[in-house]
């Protein structure tokens, strides 16, 4: 029984930490708050391309919000350099909607 807990209590942390950790895990850590990705009509995961940090910081613009449709169900917002200025919001990288 003292070799069960531990164990137990071993495998519960492990799953919950990563299930914990998977949901705050941003494409581009440097980055954060500064994008979303918005999925539509799926509920798959999706993958993005090695250079998407650089095709974010190419494609953000001074004044407004830029809106880019990257795959079929799926567009990227790229917050304005503006709106990042003025304080980033706690936002989650990525949004499902039907």
């Amino acid at each position: 029984m003292k070799r069960v807990l531990p164990l137990l209590a071993l495998i519960i942390y492990l799953f919950t930490s990563s299930f914990i950790s998977s949901e705050d895990r941003w494409f581009c850590e440097d980055q954060k708050y500064s994008y979303q990705l918005e999925i539509y009509n799926s509920r798959s995961q999706i993958q993005v391309q090695s250079d998407f940090c650089d095709y974010l910081t190419l494609n953000r613009k001074a004044s407004e919000d830029n809106y880019i449709q990257l795959y079929p169900n799926v567009r990227l917002i790229i917050f304005s350099q503006k709106k990042i200025d003025k304080g980033l919001e706690t936002i989650p990288q990525i949004i499902y909607k039907n």
